[in-house]
């Protein structure tokens, strides 16, 4: 994607259509259909947004989904309310990690970690484990989630 195509795949403050308010902008994997900030494919975006030197758009997208986690206490499948209790993969530290590779902030770095050390603890190993200690990334309100795994 050419860095001027950038700017018309973001989106700004997006509060309308059933969307969770995000503070700063991102981009979204495609925006006529899927005008949410999704977590997993956020941080193949960030690998692209990188590759163009976009640190700011990448910084923010971060920071959105550092917003979610101290919101709702994790990071969210989507921006939006139907997703409160959903996750998905943990890209997160490697998303933190790209924004380090170009922006050495360690008050940032440390407000960062501990958050995501949070998310480690309480969804990853609390309520999206199971007996195996694979963590499962569905709803854990969905009558299916407690098939191999801990209601």
């Amino acid at each position: 994607m050419p860095i001027a195509m950038w700017p018309s795949s973001g989106r700004d403050q997006p509060v309308e259509g059933g969307r969770i308010f995000l503070p700063y902008p991102y981009v979204m994997p495609n925006a006529e259909k899927f005008s949410h900030l999704f977590y997993w494919d956020s941080y193949f975006t960030i690998v692209g947004l990188a590759v163009d030197g976009q640190l700011e758009l990448i910084r923010g997208m971060v920071k959105d989904f550092l917003h979610k986690l101290r919101e709702f206490g994790l990071v969210l499948n989507r921006s939006c309310p139907s997703s409160l209790t959903r996750s998905q993969p943990p890209y997160l530290t490697s998303m933190i990690k790209g924004v380090l590779k170009s922006d050495f902030d360690l008050d940032w770095l440390r407000e960062a970690f501990a958050l995501a050390k949070a998310e480690y603890e309480n969804v990853r190993l609390g309520k999206h484990n199971t007996p195996t200690g694979f963590c499962r990334y569905a709803d854990p309100g969905d009558p299916d989630f407690g098939v191999g795994g801990r209601q």
